[in-house]
């Protein structure tokens, strides 16, 4: 993961981690940590397996399998102070 903070801004560019073998990735901007913080938020799962993402079901009841991928991307803003 890589992560800046400069000049009331907080930046991480690229985060990752393997899940349920498959991949997470995130990136998130936060500007006027001051004030009222505002950012952008990005966040990919790729191909993660279901199986192991939820937890067993006995007895004959239904169960999700295959794999799962997925993209947020999004823009927040707060009416007070994020932090500091």
């Amino acid at each position: 993961m890589e992560m800046s903070v400069q000049n009331n801004r907080l930046e991480i560019k690229e985060g990752s981690a393997q899940v349920a073998a498959g991949a997470l990735r995130w990136a998130v901007s936060i500007e006027e940590l001051k004030a009222a913080a505002k950012g952008t938020a990005s966040f990919t799962a790729e191909k993660l397996l279901m199986e192991k993402l939820l937890p067993p079901r006995g007895g004959g009841q239904p169960q999700l399998k295959g794999r799962l991928s997925g993209t947020f991307q999004g823009f927040f803003q707060g009416r007070k102070k994020f932090w500091l």
